[in-house]
């Protein structure tokens, strides 16, 4: 970007070596000038590309410009420091779904907001939900920025960043706690490559708390992020929170007597070896009398297309259900016999919630053969199913959609996983809200100079 000022005002022009008019050859002479008069400023806009435009310029005898970033943040940060001078407890949120809701943060900023808390949303401008987080924002009279990652990370107005999935940095000075939007926490390492795994365990790496969600996987956890006891203290990052996310939802009741006739496929892969074997399954239940719904992913507006045409195979079928909205309805839920799936974090949230199991399907159990990465099945959750033993599925369904005393054990089961293994269950939106109002209350005694 260039910057110009003069007797009236501020003007700008963007450097753009894409179109001639606008190309850094075009305007060298103008922005050398501009500069060596004291009038004009360059500022550079791309850190990722930032020794290429630095060769540009020297190339160009450009000898002088800024970072852009640095410079622009510097100057924003400045004017939201003291326009929230007089806020004593300031809170920032980087929203990371497709509605204002964040069903993920459960209730926490509104537990915080009645605590006397000022709330600033963070969008980012890579986001797919863009316009519709700001007109929400907008309706709501909510207070927020535009930031994305890179220019996230040199603004220190508010001391504590609640984040959700991705991999950012923030300043030194911004505390931030990682509250993940699956329940799974640690992804399926059987499905998915060990450079997503990596990455994940990078992710956490890079926040300064991150929230987990129930006992028996905080050790998995606690391994990862001390990445071969390289940093054998990780566990004093980790908060016992729980899953903020079924909050609400744990507190509806079930009415276990509504007859159970469907089977729920949660659409969790795009690989077309698993939507091949879901075919075969479906059809197998359909042929049988099962009522089929296949769960949509609405957030993944990418697989529209991929969605649509694997359903149009099943339109024959009238117990055949193509779900597209963002949440199962408490009918759908109360209807299900269970729910299938590969590595979705439904495969955790939909049996804590309805108390049924889900079934997880695993590739051919020789291919396993001294694999010990698998820490996304859960005994207590679930029914895992090797490829062999996709053709007694059928059996199995119709035992759970049937046999009473089969539905109480699970029900009991999963009760018992709720109760007694998963942090705060029905309550971690409570814990997590007091958690950070203590971490303020903590830093009421730290002078800052």
């Amino acid at each position: 970007m260039f910057l110009v000022s003069g007797g009236g005002g501020v003007t700008y022009s963007f450097v753009d070596d894409k179109e001639k008019e606008s190309s850094l050859a075009t305007m060298s002479c103008a922005i050398k000038e501009g500069i060596n008069k004291g009038e004009a400023k360059l500022l550079l806009s791309s850190p990722r590309y930032c020794d290429v435009l630095l060769g540009n310029l020297r190339d160009c005898e450009i000898f002088e410009c800024y970072d852009g970033l640095v410079w622009i943040s510097k100057m924003l940060n400045a004017y939201f420091t003291k326009f929230y001078s007089n806020t004593k407890r300031l809170i920032a949120i980087l929203l990371n779904g497709y509605e204002l809701t964040q069903k993920h943060l459960g209730d926490i900023p509104e537990r915080l907001e009645k605590n006397g808390f000022k709330i600033v949303y963070v969008i980012t401008f890579s986001s797919r939900w863009v316009n519709e987080l700001e007109k929400q924002l907008k309706e709501q009279n909510k207070d927020y920025i535009f930031a994305e990652y890179e220019f996230l990370e040199h603004l220190n107005f508010f001391p504590f960043l609640i984040e959700q999935a991705d991999v950012i940095k923030v300043h030194p000075d911004v505390k931030s706690l990682k509250i993940f939007t699956s329940m799974e926490q640690m992804p399926h390492r059987i499905w998915l490559p060990k450079e997503f795994n990596a990455a994940q365990d990078f992710s956490m790496a890079m926040s300064s708390y991150v929230n987990v969600h129930f006992q028996s996987i905080y050790p998995v956890v606690v391994k990862a992020q001390q990445f071969d006891n390289i940093y054998p203290d990780a566990y004093l990052r980790l908060v016992k929170g729980g899953y903020p996310s079924i909050d609400k939802q744990s507190q509806l009741e079930l009415d276990f007597s509504v007859k159970r006739d469907t089977v729920i496929f949660v659409m969790d892969s795009v690989e077309e070896y698993h939507l091949n074997r879901y075919a075969k399954i479906m059809r197998n239940l359909l042929d049988n009398g099962f009522r089929v719904l296949f769960k949509k992913c609405p957030p993944h507006i990418e697989l529209d297309a991929l969605e649509n045409a694997f359903a149009e195979q099943f339109i024959e079928y009238e117990n055949f259900i193509n779900y597209a909205i963002p949440r199962l309805t408490q009918e759908e839920n109360q209807r299900a016999i269970a729910l299938v799936g590969y590595s979705s974090s439904m495969c955790y949230s939909f049996p804590a919630v309805n108390k049924r199991p889900a079934i997880v399907l695993y590739p051919p159990r020789s291919s396993l053969l001294g694999n010990e990465n698998d820490v996304f099945f859960h005994p207590s959750l679930h029914i895992q199913c090797f490829e062999e033993e996709d053709s007694e599925l059928l059996e199995t369904i119709k035992t759970l959609a049937n046999d009473g005393r089969t539905q109480k054990q699970w029900q009991e089961r999963i009760e018992d996983f709720c109760r007694e293994d998963c942090y705060h269950y029905g309550n971690a939106s409570v814990f997590l809200a007091d958690w950070i109002i203590d971490w303020y209350d903590k830093r009421d005694i730290l002078i800052r100079e």
